[in-house]
């Protein structure tokens, strides 16, 4: 599983995560945690997946950094691509 993420150095409140699993007989597993940088630990961060944005779901940012973000590709060579943004900050 490969991953990268928009940094918030940028000083933009809406940041970008992406993951992509490939294929082969080897694929990796189907569920990674990707940890963010530079996010505020008291915050709390609503992740959207673009797949399925009907379903946003909410962390704090200490978790995030900590334990990290669970992406989970059910598929082989598939990816995905979600945006974290703190509520009240423009979009």
């Amino acid at each position: 599983m490969m991953s990268g993420s928009g940094g918030n150095s940028t000083g933009r409140s809406r940041e970008r995560v992406w993951s992509r699993r490939s294929g082969g007989p080897r694929a990796p597993t189907r569920t990674a945690r990707f940890r963010l940088r530079g996010l505020e630990a008291d915050a709390r961060y609503i992740v959207t997946d673009l797949d399925d944005p009907e379903r946003p779901r909410q962390f704090p940012g200490r978790e995030l950094m900590d334990r990290g973000l669970p992406i989970t590709l059910p598929d082989r060579r598939s990816s995905a691509i979600l945006i974290y943004v703190r509520p009240g900050e423009a979009k």
